[in-house]
């Protein structure tokens, strides 16, 4: 299975990206050799970060998610959804699904992480807010299929800094 990070301008674009490395035999991360190209860069948007991986138990199928990193240009801040291949973790299988994005009053959402409820529910957490104020804070959506539609939860937070 791939291991995902995010590196500061790979690859000399100036921008954050969403790579990809390997471990192998369930030991240790060790990362693949340099490569020219990062697993996901929407240059133009503003780059990729915070990539998590959710494995879908019911259908047995692997993803990816990640957020568009907007904010750093002044633009929305979406999260994503892109299916990998379970041969190796890496390789995409169509194009991915926006699921979630900002609201009017929210600055970004950022830092996806998934789960199936028992009762077949997909529940999204994701952050949203300032961490340098305080007013960061862990939110939820919830759908009641993978690809959305996600709806907010009526809750203020989950949890708040600060």
């Amino acid at each position: 299975m791939g291991r995902w990070d995010e590196c500061d301008e790979f690859g000399g674009l100036g921008t954050e990206c969403v790579s990809e490395g390997r471990g192998w035999g369930g030991g240790p991360y060790i990362p693949t050799p340099p490569t020219t190209d990062p697993w996901i860069c929407p240059v133009e948007q503003g780059g990729a970060i915070d990539p998590a991986y959710f494995h879908d138990a019911s259908s047995g199928k692997d993803y990816i998610l990640y957020k568009i990193d907007g904010n750093s240009i002044q633009g929305p801040t979406p999260i994503l959804l892109q299916q990998i291949s379970p041969d190796d973790g890496v390789s995409k299988i169509g194009e991915p699904v926006q699921i979630l994005t900002n609201d009017a009053g929210e600055n970004l959402v950022e830092a996806p992480g998934m789960f199936r409820t028992k009762d077949e529910r997909f529940v999204l957490a994701y952050s949203t807010g300032a961490y340098t104020d305080g007013s960061y804070a862990l939110r939820y959506a919830i759908a009641s299929s993978l690809t959305g539609a996600f709806v907010k939860a009526n809750r203020e937070t989950v949890a708040r800094d600060g």
